[in-house]
Parts: C-alpha cells; structure tokens; sequence
C-alpha cells in the first residue's frame, strides 16, 4: 500500500512539472549602427542568434514571437527554422494584453523583445523586479517558469557572454585630471533638454566629484556626489537629492565590492519599488556609471572600453542610469 500511494504522489509531481511552461525572454541580438530606425544584425549578432538557436533547441518551444523589427525578427529565426515554424509578431505597444496571450497559450515560449519592452514583460508575466538592459546588454535570457498561480524567474546568459569575466584592469591617467568644472547639454532623442555641471576635486587619495542636473520640463533637479578612488576609479561614496521626476534620496558606501547604505527613488514599473536597504556584494563587472561618466577624460582610449557604462562626456539620458538610478531608456 506504501508503495502504491508513495508511486501515486510521484505520478502527481511528475505531472505538475510537466503541466508547468517555460517563456524565454530575450532582447534582440547585437544590430548594424548604421542610423537607421530598422537595423539588420551584425555578424557577432548573427552568432548570437545562431546560439540562442542552439540553446534553446531542446527546450521544447512551440511558439517564437518577435516584434516587427528587422533585429528581432533575424534574432528569432534561427530558431524559428530550425524548428520548422515561422516567427510571429506581437505589438510591444500591447504588453499586458500580450502577457495574458502568453500565460493563456499552452507550450513553451521564446519572446524577442527590445532593451525597454523585455524587463517589462518579463515583470508582467512573473511578477517579479527584473534588472535593466542598457544598450550594451545583449546575452541575459529570461526564463519565467508559470505553473498554475505560481511564477519562478531564472536569469540565463546566451553567448557570448563575458559575466564570469573579471573587469579589465586600467590606470586612469591621472595626469589629465584638473580641479574645475564641465558643462554639458542634456540630450533626449537628440535634442537639447536640459543642462548638467560636473565640478571636479582631488582631495588626498580621491576626486570628489559633484554633478547638478536641471531639466525642468521633466522635473529633475538633481544634486549628486561622489568619491572615487583615484588609483582605479572603484566609487567610495555617493549621495543623491533633489528630485528626479519625483523626490530622490540615495545614500551609498563602498567597501570593495562590497556597497551598504539606501536608494529611495522612482523606479520603472518592472523594478523594486519603495525604500531599498542595501548590505550586499556587486559582481566585479559592475561599476558607478556618474563617475565613470565624469571622469571620462581619464579613461585611456581603447576599441574595447573597460567598462560596458562608459559614455564618454556627450550626456544622453538613454543611457542606462545603472543600478540605483532610474533609467530613462528609450530602449531600442
């Protein structure tokens, strides 16, 4: 009788991870930078699907989804083909209509997406905070396991990746470094929007560095402030106040990779909300994107920056704004 009931209960297990689905969320793979608004992929873009094709090729997918861009619908097809299927698109506009298509549907999900439209959906179909994608994030996989009510995220990498890589070593030329001032424009979608002033300091063995933001259309006034470690950029500190859209408080204190202190801030739909106490370690490839930013005139000039953040002094606010700052990623 024990091994009847003990059989019966494995049946009931087994037939729950069978009935659980598996939607895989991906942005599309590395494009052309040729200008236009409908890019093709480059060839390290091309591999990257070709890999996707390969990783997801025993993951029984049944349904490949893209939206009507050249990008995403390349970065599909791969395995689209290999499947035997064809790519089907969905408007990027409709996410919470789309996220309800995809947990009514039976089998199993690949969704291509964009750098803004991915943490989304992934969020509205797990229900969970999800990380940013910048312009420089092409290898994270999403996977959303859906099993009844319950929802489980897991982040995959495609390849290549570099997340077990350490950050490359550099020596800011510190000879460059001048104590005064930099002013910049503030672009958004190309155009001039606002204006920011970094103010630059050494004292000792750090530059202190201070940025004021104003763009008063969209309600940021923003004083920053930051110290760095002089000898390879590592942040020390930062604090933020003023609004940025909405009040902003945000108190930062590093120790290695290790970071303790608050971020109080408005964040995207898909991110964690509220207060945020922070006591935890960064992976080595994470580093302060203002400082980087504004010690740009430091960073000795290479085809493979050290950092993927860097952005040199043109201020864009489609860059990502990085972990404790909000992004005001058009996404793409």
């Amino acid at each position: 009788m024990k091994k009847i009931f003990g059989l019966v209960v494995f049946m009931m297990l087994l037939s729950a991870v069978a009935q659980g689905k598996n939607i895989y969320l991906i942005r599309h793979a590395e494009k052309v930078d040729d200008g236009s608004k409908d890019p093709v992929l480059t060839v390290q873009g091309q591999l990257r699907a070709d890999n996707i094709a390969d990783m997801l090729s025993q993951a029984n997918i049944q349904h490949v989804y893209a939206t009507d861009y050249q990008r995403t619908q390349l970065t599909a097809k791969p395995l689209a083909d290999f499947l035997g299927t064809t790519v089907t698109s969905y408007d990027p506009s409709q996410l919470p209509a789309f996220a309800e298509t995809l947990k009514q549907q039976t089998g199993n999900v690949l969704v291509v997406g964009h750098s803004n439209t991915t943490p989304m959906l992934t969020y509205l179909l797990s229900g969970k905070p999800v990380i940013n994608l910048d312009e420089t994030d092409f290898d994270n996989v999403f996977q959303v396991i859906l099993d009844g009510e319950e929802a489980n995220l897991n982040v995959l990498k495609s390849s290549p990746s570099k997340a077990t890589q350490s950050l490359t070593q550099f020596k800011p030329m510190n000879d460059h470094f001048f104590n005064g001032e930099l002013n910049f424009n503030m672009l958004f979608k190309d155009e001039v929007v606002g204006t920011s002033t970094h103010s630059f300091k050494q004292v000792d063995q750090t530059y202190e560095l201070t940025e004021k933001a104003v763009i008063e259309k969209m309600n940021i006034d923003a004083d920053i402030k930051v110290s760095v470690d002089l000898k390879n950029m590592a942040p020390l500190n930062l604090s933020m106040s003023g609004t940025m859209a909405s009040p902003v408080d945000i108190q930062l204190n590093w120790k290695g990779l290790e970071v303790k202190g608050h971020s109080n801030m408005a964040r995207a739909p898909f991110k964690q909300q509220g207060k945020i106490e922070l006591n935890q370690e960064l992976r080595p490839t994470s580093l302060e994107r203002t400082s980087t930013i504004m010690l740009a005139h430091l960073m000795p000039v290479a085809q493979e920056p050290p950092t993927s953040s860097a952005r040199g002094p043109s201020h864009r606010l489609e860059a990502s704004a990085g972990a404790v700052f909000c992004s005001c990623s058009s996404g793409k």
